[in-house]
């Protein structure tokens, strides 16, 4: 024991041991991959529920069969609702069938993978289910709590809150509140973490104590719930670096190897990487371990300190060592959350958090754990509106480490010299992106739907081509869901991580759901200085632009891109009015065909259309783009915007005929994804995001 303390109380043993733990999970992600053991072909599968969801009429299912599966179940009546909804529990066994799908990568670049989010999880395939049977009723003793837990939790008027500070879910709030709460910094508020650990631990040490019970002992005890709360939150991965590096601390001080914490620490993290070596790519684990690191490093500064001195400077460390992992993800960061933070860290930690927890076990409270809510509520939607947001585009890897050893040093030694170079790499953070030498067009893969972006060299113009949309089908109340989806979410991801914050000009080529659905979501999130309409009747989409506070103009001359627009009569049908319009980036010319049809190609013919890239008309429809049109167009490359397995069968069979017989190459974002045109003088680079 005593050379194993003596070991221990070397410094570099740690930092060894750390440095070998990322070793390992470098080599264990680029050489080791994981091997399904699931064959595509196979229809049915027998597994236990380990999680569920049901989110309008959508079941979601993590099942543990030979491996996890993701199960997607869609209702097709209430009735069939609410007799599976009262029979699905955690732990019981169901045979499912479907066919499987692998995950799909990101088609759009910067933005959320979700095939890598749920590899990362050991899922590897999604069933598209027709079909669920329970075949075993029956759970064990840690299901059955857990199924009494979940069970006493939706029993509550406000059951997203419990949900979300017990068991770390927060899947039940909707994309405003989660959007509003990333906007005020406070998502970490929302997840479990050290906070949840110290607060049962207090409890548990106060009430064992007055029991008279050893203190090794108490340690165990504390040591066994916390697993078993681990396996309530489905081992949270936060809560799993909390839960190790408590335990680490505990035998720390029940052994006296008096270890420094940061070393204790360092040695939590490197187990936990060793054990599960893609926890190093959960958010909530990254947030987590970084804060922590970056409050231990900081303990010098900020103890001794009183109470809201401490919270301050909390507050301002926690924003430094969290900036670029928020910046790598979300692209943009409020700066009023470090002032957010001195009220609502001590509300919830102090008030919203123990008046849950108390009425969880005490539910006649729940009138005032309501109170406690909606003023968290009210505080949230407040602090919304005095947001600052600045964008921070997405960075090389390399700017985001210097950042941190520049931080690390300025903590440690607090130089002047570390402070200057840590400002410098701030302001390349903010600029780095923006540093764009190309021109470049971008066809955004936005399904069965219309989006493209124009960006010149340096970000100084940006032009955007429809929005892209999907058809609002109606729906009953019981099918409506609490996550409203906008397929521009991802598009506005985008257009951040590029250091765009402002769209000098929408043109909406018509007024089809397709392709002006998003304007709304798009118009909320990012600044539109100018928008185009066509010509023609305004329908009830064009009406929603015209009510917003954006200036409509008829005619847009761009100072980076030579634009001429076509004049065509009115046909009286959206699709032919559609806005056609070349563009000349470099010597390069590139058409937009909108949705117009063969009537419109037929009237256009008078005109010298040759250009090198031809965006075919009414995603490759066999309406649009006949043979004289491409003969007039000449065209080297086709650019085809439709959804995979679109219920319109776009692009049709004869399009693509004729633009084989013509050795016209083509690329459609329903098989090759958001397609990015790099233009040189003369010449152009074609790259693209499949899935």
């Amino acid at each position: 024991m005593q050379k194993l303390k003596i070991i221990l109380q070397c410094k570099q043993i740690f930092f060894i041991i750390f440095a070998f733990s990322l070793f390992f999970v470098l080599i264990n992600q680029t050489i080791y991959k994981p091997k399904t053991k699931i064959l595509k072909t196979q229809t049915n599968f027998t597994g236990i529920v380990l999680n569920y969801k049901i989110d309008g009429n959508k079941l979601t299912i993590k099942l543990k069969a030979k491996e996890k599966i993701l199960i997607n179940y869609y209702f097709k009546t209430e009735k069939k609702l609410k007799e599976l909804k009262g029979q699905l529990k955690y732990g019981i066994t169901l045979k499912v069938f479907g066919n499987l799908n692998k995950p799909k990568n990101n088609t759009i670049p910067n933005v959320f993978n979700y095939k890598k989010y749920l590899n990362h999880q050991k899922i590897f395939y999604i069933l598209d289910c027709k079909k669920i049977k329970i075949e075993k009723n029956k759970t064990n003793i840690f299901y059955k709590i857990k199924n009494f837990i979940n069970k006493r939790i939706n029993s509550f008027s406000k059951n997203e809150y419990f949900q979300a500070f017990l068991l770390g879910d927060k899947n039940n709030f909707t994309n405003d509140f989660l959007n509003n709460i990333k906007i005020n910094g406070i998502n970490h508020l929302f997840a479990i973490s050290g906070m949840h650990v110290s607060i049962f631990t207090l409890v548990f040490y106060y009430f064992l104590k007055k029991l008279k019970i050893n203190h090794n002992f108490i340690f165990i005890i504390i040591c066994v719930f916390l697993l078993f709360y681990l396996f309530l939150t489905d081992f949270s991965p936060s809560l799993i670096r909390a839960f190790m590096f408590f335990m680490l601390l505990k035998l720390n001080e029940i052994f006296c190897l008096k270890i420094k914490t940061l070393n204790i620490f360092l040695l939590s993290i490197s187990v936990i990487l060793f054990l599960n070596s893609n926890l190093i790519f959960n958010i909530g684990f990254i947030y987590s371990s970084v804060i922590t690191f970056g409050l231990i490093l900081s303990k010098n500064l900020i103890e001794n300190k009183n109470y809201f001195i401490k919270l301050i400077l909390i507050s301002i460390i926690s924003f430094l060592f969290s900036l670029p992992i928020t910046s790598s993800n979300f692209y943009e960061i409020n700066i009023v959350s470090i002032f957010n933070n001195l009220i609502f860290v001590p509300f919830i930690s102090f008030i919203v958090y123990p008046v849950i927890l108390l009425t969880f076990f005490l539910p006649f409270l729940e009138f005032f754990a309501n109170i406690t809510i909606n003023i968290l509520e009210i505080l949230n939607n407040f602090f919304t509106s005095f947001s600052i947001k600045i964008l921070l585009p997405k960075c090389n890897i390399i700017i985001y480490i210097i950042y941190y050893i520049l931080l690390i040093f300025f903590i440690l030694y607090k130089k002047l010299t570390n402070l200057i170079l840590f400002i410098i790499i701030l302001i390349i953070i903010f600029i780095y992106p923006k540093i764009n030498f190309t021109n470049k067009i971008y066809f955004l893969d936005v399904g069965q739907g219309d989006s493209i972006l124009l960006r010149s060299k340096f970000n100084k113009e940006i032009i955007l081509i429809d929005t892209g949309g999907t058809i609002n089908y109606n729906v009953k109340q019981w099918q409506k869901r609490k996550k409203e989806y906008h397929i521009s979410d991802n598009t506005i991801n985008f257009l951040k991580s590029l250091g765009i914050n402002n769209i000098d000009l929408l043109i909406i080529s018509h007024g089809d759901n397709d392709h002006a659905g998003e304007y709304l979501n798009i118009y909320n999130n990012v600044g539109i200085k100018k928008v185009m309409i066509n010509k023609g009747k305004i329908n009830y989409i064009e009406k929603k632009i015209l009510n917003t506070k954006v200036k409509i103009i008829k005619k847009y001359q761009s100072k980076y891109f030579n634009m001429h627009y076509f004049k065509t009569k009115d046909f009286n049908n959206e699709n032919d009015n559609s806005i056609i319009l070349q563009v000349s980036v470099d010597n390069n010319k590139v058409l937009f065909m909108g949705d117009a049809s063969n009537k419109v190609e037929n009237y256009l013919s008078v005109y010298n259309l040759e250009s090198d890239i031809l965006k075919l008309g009414h995603h490759g429809s066999k309406t649009s783009t006949s043979l004289s049109f491409l003969n007039n167009v000449k065209p080297t490359l086709g650019i085809i915007s439709s959804g995979l397995n679109n219920r319109y069968n776009h692009p049709s069979k004869e399009v693509i005929d004729r633009l084989n017989q013509k050795n016209i190459k083509y690329y459609n974002t329903a098989f090759n994804g958001t397609i990015k045109i790099t233009f040189g003088h003369n010449n152009y680079k074609v790259k693209t995001y499949p899935a």
